[in-house]
C-alpha cells in the first residue's frame, strides 16, 4: 500500500477480492456480552486503509447465529449492505418487545438514521451472512443503546486507545432522548 509522503497514511488502499477473503479468512469468531447467540468475525476496512472519517466493517455472522445484540445509535448513523448469505433483519421499536423480521439477502442495503429503532441480523442456517457495516467516525462520541440488556456503552473517538465504557441505561438521567 502507497503512503502519503507527508503524513506516512495510505495515499489510496486497494484490496483485492482475494486480499479481503484473506483477511476476512483470518478473522476470528467472537461473541457478543450481551447476546449469547450472537457469533461474528469482522475486519476493520477503515483501520486497514487510512480513513479517518468513515467507519467500514466487513463483518460475517456464523450460519444460524446473530451479528450482535439488538442495539442503536444516538449520535451517528449506520448502514449495512448485505455481500452474501441470507438471514432476518429483526428491529426493535422503542417501547417495543416483539421485533419486526424482514428476510435479507446480496445486494440489500439498509439505513438506520440515529436514534432508528433498535436491529440486529441472524444468518440463515445453512450458510454465514456477510455484509460491510459502517456509518460516521469523526463525530468525537457516540453513545449505543442495548435495550433488552438495558445498558448504554459510550464510545470516545477522540482517542486511537479503545477505552468503551458501559453504564446500565436506566441509571442515565432522562433515559434515551427523542
Amino acid at each position: 500500500m502507497q503512503t502519503h509522503p507527508a503524513s506516512g497514511r495510505p495515499a489510496v488502499a486497494v484490496f483485492s477480492a482475494d486480499e479481503l477473503a484473506s483477511l476476512q479468512d483470518q478473522a476470528q469468531f467472537k461473541p457478543h456480552r450481551f447476546n449469547p447467540n450472537a457469533l461474528k468475525s469482522a475486519v476493520r476496512l477503515d483501520e486497514k486503509s487510512g480513513l479517518e472519517h468513515t467507519a467500514i466493517t466487513l463483518v460475517r455472522a456464523k450460519a444460524g447465529h446473530d451479528s450482535t445484540a439488538f442495539h442503536t445509535h444516538r449520535l451517528t448513523e449506520e448502514w449495512v449492505y448485505i455481500l452474501s448469505g441470507t438471514g432476518t433483519l429483526a428491529l426493535l421499536p422503542e417501547g417495543s418487545t416483539t421485533p419486526q423480521e424482514r428476510p435479507v439477502g446480496p445486494g440489500d442495503f439498509h439505513a438506520f438514521p440515529r436514534l432508528s429503532a433498535a436491529h440486529k441480523m441472524t444468518a440463515g442456517p445453512d450458510q454465514d451472512l456477510v455484509f460491510l457495516c459502517g456509518g460516521e467516525r469523526s463525530k468525537p462520541f457516540d453513545v449505543c443503546d442495548y435495550p433488552e440488556a438495558d445498558k448504554t456503552l459510550l464510545i470516545d473517538n477522540t482517542t486511537d486507545v479503545p477505552n468503551p465504557q458501559w453504564v446500565d441505561s436506566s441509571a442515565l438521567q432522562g433515559g434515551r432522548p427523542k
